[in-house]
């Protein structure tokens, strides 16, 4: 999972993971999606990159329970923290808030968050 997941978290830093702008896959990103998150988040993830907040709350939920979510308006940027316990937090700054946010939560998943 963890080659995989820093494919998939490339990909969307470089706005690459779907096809010319439209909301498909390769073949090969659709394996990278799979491996890093499984297929119950596949149409999720591509949702979120495409700038739906709600499916990036989504998978933030899935793969962090329990973590809270929120915008850094003077930088505007997207955070994701724990709650309880020893304080984590990642962020990214990316220009659409619901790609941040899926940076943020991947990252955070990378960094072997224990959610």
């Amino acid at each position: 999972m963890t080659e995989a997941l820093d494919k998939l978290i490339a990909a969307v830093a470089a706005g690459d993971l779907t096809v010319d702008g439209a909301p498909a896959l390769s073949m090969e990103m659709s394996g990278i999606v799979y491996a890093a998150l499984g297929d119950d988040l596949w149409a999720t993830c591509v949702d979120a990159f495409d700038g739906s907040l709600d499916s990036a709350v989504a998978i933030k939920d899935a793969l962090l329970p329990g973590w809270e979510w929120g915008r850094l308006v003077s930088h505007g940027t997207m955070v994701v923290a724990t709650r309880e316990g020893p304080y984590q937090s990642f962020s990214d700054g990316s220009a659409n808030p619901a790609r941040a946010l899926l940076l943020a939560t991947l990252r955070a998943v990378k960094g072997g968050a224990d959610g």
